[in-house]
């Protein structure tokens, strides 16, 4: 066989979504193609030709891809073109292809910073041939999370046989009780908002205006490096055709001022136990401790709503991550990082890698895309 690594095109849609559906993954419909690659704010300033992707193709068959999504960043005032790899799959007869298709990821131009926010044991190996690097701050390797609906979760555990027997599975509304004192008493649970005298709004993508641009302006300063967040790209995110009914925007006002927001979803892959309520980002003012209370109590109450077992916030940056192990999150550590990162200016990398160099969260790279993966068999490579 000789395999070709091109350039992939809209016309490739139906072919990527049979070649990545048959491994089990949940796939993209057109609309969802024209929103990633047509609608992103972020192609604004890129050309026309900027590549959406790349394919491994043989004979007219596709044996790869590889998503590439444009994301603006912004870092000590600087604005910054990144872009973030997706999907990526080779069959097993291409597999000598890896290299070549992901070389052509690191080689595009017209961009600074390259990610991945969803590798895996899989395919870090090949993002470290390339010496992208991982971020040193520990909380890139830690699940964070609160006991939701604990009925539920015990009900999730006792359903798989490789866990506490079934019959236990009957017993959860009387076991449920006992676990939810337990976290009160070693104090894991999300503290009251004592001082926090607003409102926690849930919010449609219509509603979301000015006052977010000026909550972006005060959050964006600093050092660390933050994918932008302004009223224009929260609209885009939330507007994706493929997952948006899973997604839901809670907004802080104090006298009509927005103070602070959380975007969630639900999430249950097949291959995951228990069903999971996800902070995907989290935004406040400086010294906003009863706002951030409020928002993750909001979050909570959504989550048993949607009977989720765990409110869960994964691979944060160590700021947000500090602020919530405060708010009476529990943990589990993990073995490899999911975010590897490469730049054209290898001070900024050093930067960007460093101890609170990356303020990362559920929107940075492809991360909040992997939403889509509910009820999928397996997630992106």
């Amino acid at each position: 066989m000789t395999y070709v690594v091109r350039p992939a095109r809209f016309e490739d849609q139906a072919a990527v979504s049979e070649l990545l559906g048959s491994i089990g993954w949940i796939t993209r419909s057109r609309k969802g193609w024209e929103w990633l690659f047509k609608e992103n704010p972020c192609r604004r300033n890129q050309p026309e030709d900027a590549p959406i992707g790349w394919v491994i193709e043989d004979n007219q068959k596709l044996h790869g891809y590889l998503a590439n999504i444009h994301l603006d960043y912004t870092m000590s005032g600087n604005d910054i073109k990144a872009v973030a790899c997706s999907n990526y799959y080779i069959s097993d007869e291409a597999r000598s292809m890896g290299f070549k298709i992901m070389s052509e990821f690191f080689r595009q131009k017209n961009v600074e910073f390259y990610m991945s926010t969803t590798a895996n044991s899989f395919s870090a190996p090949v993002y470290k041939m390339f010496k992208a690097a991982s971020p040193e701050d520990p909380s890139f390797r830690k699940i964070l999370f609160w006991f939701a609906d604990t009925k539920e979760l015990i009900r999730d555990v006792c359903q798989t046989k490789n866990y506490i027997p079934n019959v236990l599975g009957s017993l959860a509304p009387v076991l449920a009780p006992i676990v939810n004192f337990a976290t009160i008493l070693t104090g894991r649970r999300i503290p009251k908002a004592k001082n926090f005298k607003g409102q926690i709004r849930y919010l449609k993508v219509d509603e979301i205006g000015k006052e977010f641009d000026d909550l972006w302006q005060e959050y964006q300063k600093g050092d660390a490096l933050k994918v932008r967040r302004d009223a224009e790209i929260l609209r885009w995110y939330l507007s994706d055709p493929d997952c948006n009914s899973k997604i839901s925007l809670f907004g802080a006002y104090e006298d009509d001022r927005l103070v602070g927001y959380a975007i969630c979803g639900k999430h249950h892959a097949t291959h995951d136990v228990i069903a999971q309520y996800k902070v995907m980002d989290m935004v406040t003012l400086p010294n906003s401790k009863d706002v951030t209370a409020a928002l993750l109590s909001k979050a909570l109450e959504q989550a048993k709503r949607e009977k989720a077992g765990l409110l869960v916030a994964s691979r944060l940056n160590g700021k947000l991550a500090s602020t919530f192990d405060k708010m009476g999150s529990l943990s589990i550590g993990l073995k490899e990082t999911a975010h590897f990162a490469r730049s054209t200016d290898k001070e900024l990398i050093k930067k960007v890698v460093a101890q609170e160099g990356w303020e990362a969260t559920g929107l940075d790279g492809d991360g909040l895309f992997s939403l889509l993966s509910v009820d999928a068999k397996s997630n992106v490579l």
